[in-house]
């Protein structure tokens, strides 16, 4: 169906028109696949398509309908390939799934592959790295093809981050040296797990015996010279990581860590990751299985370590960024205060592509404007509105329980005096304009209890000198008023985390919504006299 023209042009349009061409369309439906294609914002390069999967599945579904009829020997030769499909030794987990995804979506509504299923022919063709997470993500009865996806990515990530981190291997024991000197074997201490005795010369008439296995953290025992030649070789350090438990079954190999010693369902690896996978909500919480494990506590860092072990619920919940990948996670644990603490990238769906938290916002500028004969002082809030996110904005303005999350603005707004307490008179009348509306005045203000959840947590969070503008498009929480009280707002991975610069603590999380990258918290207004106020952020 003309897919393999991707990767044969750089140009998308272009690609797109010579695969019509060979489809042998008419005009009007050639003309609408180039269309559909400028519409979809095809990016200039073949990478760009493979990248953005929904993306290249939209426009495979727009060539799929032109395609010759499918018979039942096609379907049948396309859902085995599907079925036998295998992931190559270099292959990345994004490239094997939409391989597998374009060829199911060859295939019409009727005779595709049902996701569970397609999910288990994918997890029979990983790489035996893959094999032991993927099996317990089908085990979940509520699990989705897009959460199968988003945690093996993030798995994928974890594994080459540590896989950088660690040292590189020892060389291979020299099996002899000339005129009988014997020859050092074995990596340096504690950090082989066998080490092999070195040998004799060449020499001296024969080679020596093989050392032994070496314990944990201690080396094996060189072997014994040859008749006539040298000493035996230095047996090498050996053994598993101090952190990591060895077990008792020495003929097993976990597929997870790739030690002996245990299964891969007793791995402190799998189980660290699969607890953080629980926190986030990308896997069903703890209790709703009778008999779960927990990972042991050697699954704790000491330094630069790759994993943090987060108890069930210790509020409140804490911001932990990785020093060294600039990642970020809510942890409910704080972090200590001599050390990063760096935690894999579980929690966020698109950990690897995160940007570096953002910097303290500065204040934003005022307009001169003309407002009824006067200039006056304007403060513009989401300047750059167009036309889709003013639609956006018109859905939120609806939501009574949405505030968004906005890096331009001055001060916090509501449209109603009842989310406030405490209103007063402002000082002077505030001239507020969203995107290319109108300047409208602002002349009440006062205080906002917002009630909010953060990682599973109730919070209260007071903000002070929030205006009240009746017009305004929706209600809006100013990042630059949460800096000035010493609250950093990180904007990463489809989700802003807000805490407290001197503590980590987390004191507002919100997602992404939309195309046009409007931030949100879901939360509502409440009197300080319904509550029972506690410790909170004064603003």
């Amino acid at each position: 169906m003309g897919v393999h023209l991707f990767a044969e042009d750089k140009d998308g349009v272009v690609v797109i028109e010579r695969a019509a061409d060979l489809l042998d369309p008419d005009e009007a439906e050639k003309n609408r696949i180039i269309r559909v294609a400028i519409l979809l914002r095809v990016g200039p390069t073949f990478q760009h398509v493979v990248v953005d999967l929904d993306l290249a599945f939209e426009i495979l579904e727009a060539l799929r309908e032109i395609c010759d009829p499918d018979t039942p020997e096609r379907v049948a030769m396309l859902q085995a390939q599907i079925t036998n499909i295998r992931m190559s030794p270099h292959e990345r987990v994004l490239q094997y799934i939409a391989r597998a995804c374009s060829i199911n979506l060859r295939l019409r509504p009727l005779d595709r592959i049902q996701p569970h299923r397609l999910m288990s022919s994918l997890r029979s063709g990983l790489r035996s790295d893959f094999a032991s997470i993927a099996t317990s993500l089908l085990r979940e009865p509520e699990a989705t093809l897009a959460g199968f996806r988003s945690v093996l990515l993030a798995y994928e990530a974890d594994a080459e981050r540590r896989q950088q981190a660690s040292p590189a291997p020892a060389a291979p024991a020299v099996l002899a040296a000339i005129d009988g000197g014997g020859a050092n074997s074995g990596a340096a201490a504690g950090g082989g797990i066998i080490a092999a005795g070195g040998g004799g010369g060449w020499n001296g008439g024969g080679r020596g015996g093989a050392g032994g296995r070496g314990g944990r953290g201690g080396g094996g025992r060189g072997g014994g010279g040859g008749r006539g030649g040298g000493g035996g070789g230095n047996g090498g350090g050996g053994g598993h990581p101090a952190h990591m438990s060895v077990g008792t079954r020495p003929n097993v190999q976990c597929d997870n860590c790739h030690y002996h010693g245990h299964y891969s369902g007793d791995c402190d690896k799998y189980l660290a990751l699969r607890l953080q996978l629980e926190q986030a909500g990308i896997l069903p919480a703890p209790n709703t299985r009778a008999n779960a494990r927990q990972p042991r506590a050697s699954a704790l860092p000491q330094a630069g370590g790759a994993v943090m072990v987060m108890p069930q619920a210790t509020p409140p919940a804490y911001y932990a960024p990785q020093q060294q990948q600039q990642q970020h996670v809510v942890v409910a644990q704080p972090p200590p205060q001599q050390q990063m603490v760096v935690t894999p990238a579980a929690y966020y769906q698109h950990a690897p592509q995160v940007m570096a938290p953002a910097a303290r916002p500065s204040p934003p500028q005022p307009v001169m404007m003309q407002v009824n004969g006067e200039m006056v002082q304007v403060h513009r809030v989401m300047c750059t509105l167009s036309p889709q996110l003013g639609m956006q904005l018109s859905a939120l303005q609806n939501r009574a329980a949405v505030f968004v999350v906005d890096s331009g603005a001055f001060r916090s707004l509501v449209q109603q005096l009842s989310d406030l307490h405490n209103v007063r008179q402002a000082a002077a009348p505030v001239y507020v304009q969203f995107g290319t509306g109108p300047p409208q005045a602002a002349t009440m203000e006062g205080d906002l209890l917002l009630s909010h959840n953060v990682a599973g947590q109730d919070k209260l969070l007071h903000i002070a000198n929030v205006l009240c503008l009746p017009d305004a498009a929706v209600r809006v929480i100013s990042v630059h008023q949460l800096a000035q009280s010493g609250i950093v707002s990180t904007f990463v991975g489809g989700r802003v985390l807000s805490h407290k610069e001197s503590t980590g603590e987390v004191v507002l999380e919100g997602h992404v919504t939309g195309s046009e990258g409007v931030y949100v918290v879901e939360g509502r207004p409440v009197q300080p006299d319904t509550v029972q106020l506690q410790a909170q952020p004064q603003l």
